[in-house]
């Protein structure tokens, strides 16, 4: 009886099916960000009202193990190398675009070229596309799997938004973490004592152009820092702009003859602020090159050479600290841009003509000891924009200023005897 049950009219098994390369991909990041989601839930995390209040734990302090099995923590990785105010989501649809397009595979080609067959991108689209590359140089096989994924949005959507959360969570940490510390390198000998102090909690009332150091480090280099200036910026008779170069971004010894490209990004906070985001927060007055003798946010998100995007970043973060706006946002109560600040030091940084190769290599001597940085390896990632504040652009002199230099000593060095 059973050998007739077995034989050959009963219907052969179906052979199970073989999931596609997309369906695997799929699973597989669904799989990863369930495992993500389940150990936020599980870990204890300070409410939203205290979070920038908090006392943050660095990146360094997070286990590696962990570190790499999450998409939030390689948010956390690119929140100082790309536009960290960018949605990651709108980045991975530009990039997938572009990719398409570079292949043909949309049908439809990339549209407009110049005289030598070279895609036009406008302004806005090449920062993203910046930003793409970075993330795709820092996460291995990311460009594989979300071009793999490119037809399956929501998924990606879910990822971006992980990611995303790494980006806020590390710039949350940043500011949080210099609201709190600046006070006791604010000054440049560290030994005097602050008069008056400056509160590390709160609301940052005492900031700004309400204290005499901070007001100091914050006035444009195009206005005198006096208390008269201080007082028609509080009373809103004048108005600061992202257009505008702040002092901290130079040296404390610099004089009124300087013109305004001399030494500029080398103020002291600046290198200070860099060591303390970068290296350790025990860094910030350390001498060049010092460490913690544990991995910084630098090596963990592998920076190896200073970038403009990370000038911009620090230069972004240390405003902020000594501003009186004591919660975050991309405007401040007057019309001080932090967007537009970002955007035009790397656009600064791009226009010139070298490339500002000589203050990338300053930050990179006083970070690692090495005017190359850590590996000769790293790129540069740029962009540009124009600034529709009114005022004179202090970043459009500057860079006028540095092409004249270069041109006088070049005139010089071509007639020795002039």
């Amino acid at each position: 009886m059973y050998a007739r049950n077995r034989g050959s009219n009963m219907p052969p098994p179906t052979p199970s099916t073989r999931l596609d390369r997309t369906t695997q991909v799929e699973n597989q990041v669904v799989a990863r960000l369930a495992k993500e989601g389940n150990r936020k839930r599980r870990r204890a995390r300070p409410s939203r009202a205290n979070k920038e209040n908090s006392a943050p734990s660095s990146d360094s302090e997070v286990s590696d193990s962990e570190k790499e099995q999450t998409y939030q923590a390689y948010g956390r990785y690119l929140a100082r190398v790309i536009d960290f105010s960018q949605i990651i989501d709108h980045i991975i649809e530009t990039g997938i675009k572009y990719e398409l397009e570079d292949d043909g595979s949309d049908g439809n080609g990339s549209g407009d070229e110049n005289e030598n067959g070279e895609r036009i991108v406008k302004t806005s689209t090449r920062r993203q596309l910046e930003d793409w590359n970075t993330i795709c140089n820092k996460i291995a096989g990311f460009k594989e799997m979300i071009m793999t994924l490119a037809a399956r949005r929501p998924v990606r959507h879910t990822l971006a938004r992980h990611l995303t959360n790494g980006v806020e969570a590390a710039c949350c940490d940043d500011r949080a973490a210099l609201k709190s510390s600046l006070p006791t390198f604010i000054l440049l000998d560290t030994k005097k004592t602050l008069d008056p102090a400056i509160a590390t909690s709160g609301n940052k009332s005492d900031r700004g152009f309400h204290h005499p150091i901070t007001a100091a480090l914050l006035c444009p280099i195009s206005l005198p820092a006096t208390d008269e200036t201080f007082k028609n910026v509080q009373d809103g008779h004048i108005v600061i702009n992202a257009k505008q170069l702040p002092r901290f971004l130079y040296p404390h010894d610099r004089t009124d003859t300087c013109g305004i490209s001399d030494r500029v990004f080398e103020g002291y906070l600046m290198i200070r602020v860099a060591k303390f985001i970068l290296i350790g927060r025990s860094c910030a007055t350390s001498k060049p090159g010092a460490s913690t003798g544990r991995r910084g946010n630098a090596a963990l998100a592998e920076i190896n050479s200073i970038t403009p995007r990370v000038v911009a970043y620090i230069a972004v973060q240390l405003h902020f600290a000594l501003s009186s706006q004591s919660t975050w946002g991309l405007r401040d109560k007057g019309l001080f841009d932090y967007h537009k600040f970002y955007w035009n030091i790397v656009s600064f940084f791009e226009a010139d003509k070298c490339g500002g190769q000589d203050i990338l290599e300053y930050y990179n001597y006083h970070l690692w000891g090495d005017k190359a940085g850590r590996s000769s390896s790293a790129t540069n990632v740029n962009g540009d924009d124009a600034d529709s504040d009114d005022g004179d652009d202090g970043f459009a002199l500057l860079v006028d200023e540095r092409a004249a230099k270069r041109a006088r000593a070049a005139a010089a060095a071509a007639d020795p005897f002039a």
